[in-house]
């Protein structure tokens, strides 16, 4: 009695292996890759030192059968890392196409990348279209105490300034939103102290942080 055995051509029509990378490191595939399996999710932080406001990552994919790759509809090398490929801040589907010799679609994965926004501001401003001021120390966006002295001035109102890296991150003056080009508050001042919070609030995930200014009036 013979037995034939007949090897699935299934293998032929998948991918062997599959990795994604940003200039530093290998990021993690969720679930981690097997050929059946046709979509995976990474999340990514908004950028990196290297990169400032920037991220991108390559992709390589392998297979051991005969035929195309293409990552993103742009073929490239089995086994070999794709273009670099910038990715936008929230969702990123990235699909990776096997192609016959005849140039059809045999299969299709899909990677689902969430680059996460950041809550960092670039610019704030205090004054009026006569008067600004510095603020004390410099404006930095990773620094978030500050102080300003308007006592030389005869004043009763403030005009706060304030502009987000993230276009689309929300930015709340001492309470009050500000949406796109409406991006300052005017604030009225008291004898002595006043404490104003600038807080901004990331569009993808829920990261905040308060700016702080003590204007003394």
């Amino acid at each position: 009695m013979s037995v034939t055995i007949y090897k699935s051509s299934v293998a032929k029509k998948c991918l062997s292996g599959l990795s994604v990378n940003d200039i530093n490191s290998e990021l993690c595939l969720n679930p981690g890759f097997l050929p059946t399996v046709l979509e995976y999710k990474i999340s990514t932080e908004y950028d990196l030192p290297e990169t400032p406001d920037e991220y991108s990552i390559t992709i390589t994919p392998t297979m051991e059968s005969v035929g195309k790759i293409k990552v993103n509809g742009t073929e490239v090398e089995n086994g070999q890392p794709s273009f670099q490929i910038n990715l936008d801040v929230g969702l990123n589907t990235i699909p990776i196409q096997i192609i016959s010799n005849t140039g059809n679609i045999m299969r299709e994965y899909k990677i689902l990348i969430t680059r996460a926004s950041n809550a960092n501001l670039k610019e704030l401003v205090i004054g009026n279209d006569l008067l600004t001021t510095e603020l004390t120390p410099a404006f930095l966006s990773n620094m978030f105490f500050y102080s300003a002295d308007f006592r030389a001035y005869n004043i009763s109102s403030i005009n706060v300034k304030a502009k987000a890296e993230d276009p689309k991150a929300f930015i709340r003056i001492n309470g009050i939103n500000i949406q796109g080009d409406s991006n300052s508050v005017n604030i009225e001042l008291v004898p002595g102290s006043n404490l104003i919070y600038v807080t901004v609030g990331s569009h993808v995930g829920s990261l905040q942080q308060t700016y702080q200014i003590v204007l003394q009036k």
